[in-house]
């Protein structure tokens, strides 16, 4: 069973893949994360457990301590989801990627590799280009 299978694409960057994987692989989790955060700051702060901001220009006192550490905190997840996990010992998505499973330079052994691709491509239960 492979969870996803990630097709290499030549022609983009690596800084573009990086982030299309890991917004494929942990927005949900960054989301929720920071939803569960956000709401619990939210209620914290309605029952005076945390400091908030008391000015004339407001018209009843804001809190911001959800403003400064949800923002960092979905982006650390985002970028670093999948590693936090498995330091805490959470199973990540078993992937087959196509290029660093498929030999590069030897070109028989990249051959008999491409002539496998479809018995990965029918265990996996998605793919992702």
């Amino acid at each position: 069973h492979i969870d996803a299978f990630v097709s290499h694409n030549w022609c983009v960057p690596r800084r573009k893949k990086f982030l299309s994987l890991a917004l494929h692989f942990n927005f949900w989790f960054a989301t929720v994360t920071t939803l569960f955060l956000a709401v619990l700051a939210g209620v914290a702060t309605a029952f005076g457990w945390l400091p908030v901001l008391d000015s004339e220009a407001f018209l009843w006192p804001r809190g911001f301590l959800c403003r400064m550490v949800c923002t960092p905190t979905f982006l650390l997840l985002m970028f670093f989801g999948s590693d936090l996990c498995s330091f805490f010992g959470c199973r990540g998505p078993i992937v087959f990627l196509d290029k660093t499973c498929i030999h590069q330079e030897d070109k028989d052994l990249q051959r008999k590799g491409i002539e496998k691709l479809g018995a990965f491509l029918c265990h996996s239960e998605r793919i992702v280009i």
